[in-house]
């Protein structure tokens, strides 16, 4: 018992340790005299734009880049980040908070922009703080200049929310020249990284030099459904103790979340689900002077984190493997038991007591592997009771259970 008290322990600690760890990766840095050298970035999930960067070279101690020395922050495979001196706007565009008049304020600052994409004309680059995110727009040569965006309620028309779309005439000004698809796509394109990243395809004429790799939320909400394989197996000396396993095929639905400790390195995930399976069981036990049937119908409630690693991990598919544990709540009806006297000729079968006592919650171990393709999951998963759920003198009552479930990550 104290094995596994300690193996459960280890497990649930070994995600916290692992995104405890450090993460590396190989990426450039450029200081603002212009020299590039290659350094080993650490990556941690910036939501706002960082304001400096651990890096280290070979052989040498770990070291700041910072404003004040770096010009650009390269992640091989990943993210870049530019130093910049821009005017950024102070109005809030984020509900609740919005002003109740036009606010055009703005402030000067240095900064590292994020490189959204960039191409021959024209590159897109974010800005993300406390206020709110800025998209910023840079022509080949130029300088980033921030694309206006601005809603407020107006008092005067009862609160009405009035949108000031200032970057489509920006975006319009800079498109002079260009195709139809690329006006319609500014006029219908809303103030959002997708949206502005079409547009900027279109103008650039779809020639990219450089696409960041999208950085998503690390939770992401999935559903799906399965089947269940159910085994129940009674044990002992009593009479329907010699029956055999009863195995029963269930539909169950899965809802939950999907959470990456590193979204800049996930190989790491824990996935939450919860799920409702119904599993209707019979036995049937018989012997020289006995004939024994006992009937239940069971309803299990499961919610399960489980921890897996992406041992292979491509941008749309993966191999994933872990396990975890499982807290799961039991709800019983139909439970029915009766007896016959195989010697008493013409005798027939009598209701008998139950004296079961069904266990109503346990804990099970579900070990869990399968392939990610996109955002759909196919899984099999094995889990154990770590208790009988009947536990009588002469009698227990064990359950296990395997499952195929297909589910969509949706944001991934």
């Amino acid at each position: 018992m104290n094995a596994l008290k300690h193996g459960l322990l280890a497990l649930v600690l070994l995600p916290a340790t692992l995104f405890g760890q450090a993460n590396f990766k190989q990426g450039k840095i450029t200081s603002l005299n212009g020299t590039s050298r290659d350094a080993e970035v650490r990556v941690i999930t910036w939501i706002d734009n960082p304001r400096s960067f651990v890096f280290k070279t070979s052989g040498e101690l770990e070291q700041q880049a910072t404003l004040e020395n770096t010009a650009s922050v390269q992640i091989i495979d990943g993210r870049r980040f530019e130093r910049a001196i821009v005017n950024k706007s102070l109005n809030r565009i984020r509900y609740p908070r919005i002003p109740s008049r036009p606010d055009n304020r703005t402030v000067g600052d240095t900064v590292f922009l994020e490189l959204l994409t960039e191409g021959s004309k024209v590159a897109l680059l974010s800005l993300t703080d406390s206020i709110k995110t800025r998209y910023f727009i840079r022509k080949a040569g130029g300088a980033a200049e921030e694309l206006r965006y601005q809603i407020y309620r107006a008092r005067e028309q009862g609160g009405k929310v009035i949108e000031i779309a200032t970057y489509r005439e920006q975006l319009t000004n800079i498109a002079t020249g260009s195709s139809m698809a690329a006006i319609t796509a500014i006029n219908r394109a809303k103030y959002a990284r997708e949206d502005l990243l079409g547009v900027m395809d279109l103008l650039n004429n779809g020639e990219t030099d450089f696409r960041s790799k999208a950085a998503h939320g690390p939770v992401r909400l999935m559903a799906g459904a399965g089947v269940a394989y159910n085994t129940f197996t009674f044990s002992g000396e009593a009479g329907i103790a010699g029956s055999d396993p009863d195995k029963i095929v269930s539909v169950f639905p899965l809802i939950g979340i999907e959470w990456t400790l590193n979204p800049e390195n996930p190989n790491a995930v824990i996935q939450l689900t919860g799920q409702a399976v119904q599993a209707k069981a019979a036995f049937y036990s018989t012997n020289q002077s006995l004939e024994e049937t006992k009937n239940f119908t069971q309803w299990s409630y499961s919610l399960s984190p489980v921890y897996l690693y992406r041992f292979f991990n491509k941008q749309n598919f993966k191999i994933v493997a872990g396990a975890g544990l499982s807290a799961n709540v039991f709800q019983y009806s139909d439970d029915r038991t009766t007896l016959r006297q195989v010697e008493v000729p013409g005798s027939r079968p009598t209701p008998s007591v139950n004296e079961d006592g069904f266990q109503k919650f346990s804990f099970s171990v579900p070990v869990r592997a399968g392939v990610s393709l996109g955002n759909v999951d196919a899984m099999i998963t094995w889990s154990k009771e770590l208790t009988n759920l009947v536990t009588l003198m002469e009698t227990s009552l064990s359950m296990s259970r395997a499952s195929v479930s297909v589910a969509y990550v949706f944001g991934r």
